[in-house]
């Protein structure tokens, strides 16, 4: 794949302090990544998920993670709220030391994974022709809702944000296989307009949808204003496609559980604008119902509220 199709500079236009940033950072970032491989699949979770518990004890995020909780939850008492972010570190360890073995992971298997809603919802739909939007959010390995639709034969559409180092981009495309570089898309208006051609011609794309954007749409969250993109809704809405929400669990037994659940309800008969924000609306719901069920495995780390 194309680096140049991700960034807008060149190598050589970034100043020189920054390169040499870049530099060590990716080197950084190449001797995990080797390490990881060393413990292989079963060890390097577990070891990334203690080292962020012991990181996020010290590091000032979780002070934001604790306040956030706290008023998302309002019964829910300071050393609550301290049990569950030591409880999100550790997910997110989950994810960085699972992270070099996504392609490794078989989504078939009942041994690794548990799938539900799959054919009632996606397989079974009356119209097959019409394109449908995927919508998840950072809970559980979120990763893996694309694995699960790759090994049974669906390669949705993803707009991909690549890392801000160019140096960590190969390394983070090393472990996508050639089918699927096609359906990386970078975060650019090119990448809206491929969605849009993908869904006519019948193809899902899969987006997440829980992080603040600079030019979102302030919908309640947790009954506070937080910026939303409103993407899935501008699209979803004009060519009346489907959105189905999914999203993953993170089981005690070591196994994954994705459940796909049907169709978002929002249509607003002519009224387009108003038809979108009952879509937000829905989409800012769904996620809140998951994240009251899991509170540990949703990503708190991003400052949702922040505007």
């Amino acid at each position: 794949m194309e680096i140049s199709g991700f960034y807008q500079k060149e190598w050589k236009d970034y100043p020189l302090k920054r390169r040499i940033k870049f530099k060590l950072e990716a080197l950084g970032a190449r001797f995990g990544f080797f390490l990881l491989k060393l413990m292989g699949a079963h060890y390097a979770p577990r070891f990334c998920a203690r080292l962020l518990v012991f990181i996020g004890y010290f590091h000032p995020l979780s002070k934001m993670v604790i306040k956030n909780i706290m008023q998302a939850f309002p019964h829910v008492g300071e050393e609550e709220a301290k049990h569950i972010t030591k409880k999100v570190w550790r997910n997110f360890g989950y994810v960085v030391g699972e992270f070099p073995f996504i392609q490794d992971f078989d989504t078939l298997d009942e041994k690794n994974l548990i799938l539900e809603g799959w054919d009632e919802n996606y397989e079974s739909r009356s119209d097959k022709d019409k394109g449908v939007i995927f919508f998840s959010c950072h809970t559980g390995n979120w990763e893996y809702i694309s694995k699960v639709a790759e090994d049974r034969g669906t390669y949705p559409y993803r707009i991909f944000k690549a890392p801000s180092n160019p140096l960590v981009f190969p390394l983070f495309m090393s472990r996508v296989t050639q089918e699927q570089e096609e359906y990386l898309l970078p975060a650019n208006k090119i990448a809206i307009i491929k969605c849009m051609r993908a869904l006519k011609k019948g193809k899902p794309i899969a987006l997440l949808t829980d992080q603040k954007t600079l030019d979102g749409q302030k919908i309640p969250f947790f009954g506070r204003r937080a910026l939303t993109n409103p993407f899935i809704a501008n699209i979803a809405v004009k060519n009346n496609i489907d959105v189905l929400p999914c999203r993953t669990i993170r089981l005690k037994d070591g196994r994954f559980k994705i459940i796909l659940e049907s169709p978002l309800i929002y249509s607003e008969g002519k009224d387009i604008e108003k038809t979108k924000k009952n879509l937000l609306i829905a989409m800012n719901k769904k996620i809140e119902s998951w994240v009251r069920e899991y509170p540990e495995q949703w990503f708190w780390l991003h400052d949702r509220w922040k505007i």
